[in-house]
Parts: structure tokens; sequence; C-alpha cells
């Protein structure tokens, strides 16, 4: 399989769960290419600090030999200003096309508590999206439609905000199909999972441990993310 790299950027909605080396496995699996992945990524960071802490960013962009750049800007509160995001957001896109690297945009979930902020949030991507032809992983939209479904488990960890083992599933599936333009139904029904209690806690043993995923959960799960991806243009880095 060839090769591509990939770079995810963001927060700690991005680290959770390892979601990056979800996605990785998912390619392998999925016979789309030999993945490899890095991750520049802090708790609570937005789109503004990595642009204005630029160091590790553009050196990683210009000498990382990266495919593609997955960004996902903080989205909950207090959320960064839509015109802050879009300010910064375009800019990191600028910059990795510049560096021949293709930047795709997740498109966040709003809080369990807040759901009504999902159209707001929304709006703010997709102004992003049609202002720099940026492609965008509806994560957001899939939180949403899995909401209160009786088949689905929970997507938010027990904070309400960040995602839980089947919500960090459901966000790299939803990349693969976007990059890949393959549904992810089919792929092995096991997530990973922190072995800690809160965010701010050290894990005791940093080694990944694998959460298994209910089958018929997991395929009616799979089944949401392509209903919602195929509505969007596939980015096709595979092909």
């Amino acid at each position: 399989m060839e090769k591509k790299r990939f770079l995810f950027l963001g927060n700690s909605h991005t680290y959770f769960h390892d979601m990056p080396e979800l996605f990785r496995r998912m390619c392998v699996e999925g016979g789309c290419c030999q993945a490899e992945v890095s991750m520049l990524a802090q708790p609570c960071v937005t789109y503004e600090w990595h642009r204005t802490r630029e160091t590790e960013l553009r050196y990683a962009l210009l000498y990382g030999r990266f495919d593609v750049l997955i960004m996902q800007q903080a989205a909950h509160s207090p959320q960064p200003a839509k015109e802050e995001t879009i300010r910064d957001g375009r800019e990191i896109i600028r910059q990795a096309r510049r560096c021949g690297v293709q930047p795709v945009q997740i498109l966040p979930w709003a809080e369990k508590r807040l759901p009504e902020h999902q159209t707001e949030i929304n709006g703010i991507y997709r102004e992003l999206a049609a202002a720099t032809g940026v492609p965008l992983v509806p994560v957001g939209e899939i939180f949403e439609r899995a909401r209160g479904s009786k088949e689905i488990p929970d997507l938010y960890w027990e904070d309400g905000e960040h995602a839980s083992p089947w919500g960090a599933y459901a966000e790299a599936a939803a990349i693969y199909a976007l990059l890949s333009g393959r549904s992810p139904v089919g792929l092995r029904p096991k997530s990973l999972c922190f072995t800690k209690v809160k965010e701010e806690q050290e894990q005791k043993d940093w080694a990944p441990e694998e959460y298994p995923l209910e089958p018929k959960g997991c395929l009616a799960l799979q089944e949401l993310v392509w209903d919602t991806v195929r509505r969007q243009q596939s980015v096709a880095v595979f092909r």
C-alpha cells in the first residue's frame, strides 16, 4: 500500500482516546494506505495559539513531508469568537497549501448540555469552508444525529464535552470516510480508551487500552457516519 502522512492539529478533543491512532488503523484495515500519523495538540488551545506559537507547526508543514493536515479548533465554552476562528483558520489553511499539504477541517460538536449550539457551530465552519474551499468532516452533525439513539451508545465522555471511546471512533471513521470516499461499514468494532478518570490526571500506564464496541451498535454508528459523510465532497487523497 502507498504511504500517506497525516498531521493532526488541535486540542484535547483531538487526542482523547488516541483518536488519530484509530484513524491510522482504519486506513490500514480498509486497504487505503499505509498511514503514518503525527499530532500537535495541547489541552484547551485554539487556532490562534497554534498560529502565534508558530515554530512547531511551521516546521512540521515545511519539513514533515505530510500529505494532509487535519485541523480541529477549540469549540466549547469559552469558545473562540467566530471572527477569530475564521481569521486563524484561513491563515493556517493558506500556509498548509503553500507547503503542499492538503488541509481538512473538522466540524466540531456542541456540548452535550447545549445542543442548540450546534447550529451556530455549523454556521462558523461552513463559512470557513466557503471562504477557503477546505473540506469539512461533519463530526458535529454525527454527534447531533446520534443523540438519543437507542442503538448507538453515548458519543460523549462523562464530562459531556469530550468524546467517549464511541465518539472517538465516530470521529476517526468520519475522517476515514471523507478522505477515502469509502464506507466505514464492516471495519472492526474496536476503539481505544484512556485509563484515566479525569482529563487532568496522569495515566498510570501509558500503554493503549483497546475498547471493544458492541457490534450491533457499532454497525449502526458506521452506517450513520457514512450516511452523513457521503453528502460531503470526498477529498479522495487515496486515489
